[in-house]
């Protein structure tokens, strides 16, 4: 969906009314990015799925371990290359991937069966004898 050409439809001057909206979207006063995701947005080009089955970034079966394993690769890689662009160490291809895979098993199996709280007792309040006091002091370090 093309918003900037859609809110023109049927307008005498397209062309100006879109010119002078795109000047207005590049001049607004926000971070850069968000600038950048509005435009994006407009020309209906961020990648969803929608948008990358049909460029044929990612074919419709595949399922979510699939899209799991390509993205942490992914960033696997981008993370890398920033780390050596800042004088880290090169590492191959292959150990990037293996490392990635490696993390996902590892951060999947953390968060499959979260530790379950203990259960906790009731307490139970006893009166203390007569003439007698009792103080409650909550003890906490």
């Amino acid at each position: 969906m093309d918003l900037a050409s859609e809110s023109c439809v049927g307008a005498a001057s397209d062309d100006s009314k879109q010119r002078r909206f795109w000047k207005l979207l590049w001049k607004i006063n926000t971070p850069h990015k968000v600038r950048h995701f509005a435009w994006r947005a407009c020309k209906d080009i961020l990648p969803t799925k929608e948008n990358l089955v049909r460029r044929k970034v990612l074919a419709e079966e595949w399922d979510a371990l699939q899209i799991e394993r390509m993205i942490i690769v992914a960033w696997a890689l981008w993370a890398s290359r920033n780390k050596v662009r800042i004088g880290g160490v090169k590492k191959s291809a292959p150990k990037i991937v293996n490392n990635a895979l490696e993390h996902l098993a590892e951060y999947q199996a953390c968060i499959k069966d979260p530790e379950k709280p203990h259960s906790v007792q009731p307490a139970f309040w006893k009166p203390p004898p007569l003439n007698k006091f009792k103080i409650i002091c909550p003890w906490h370090r």
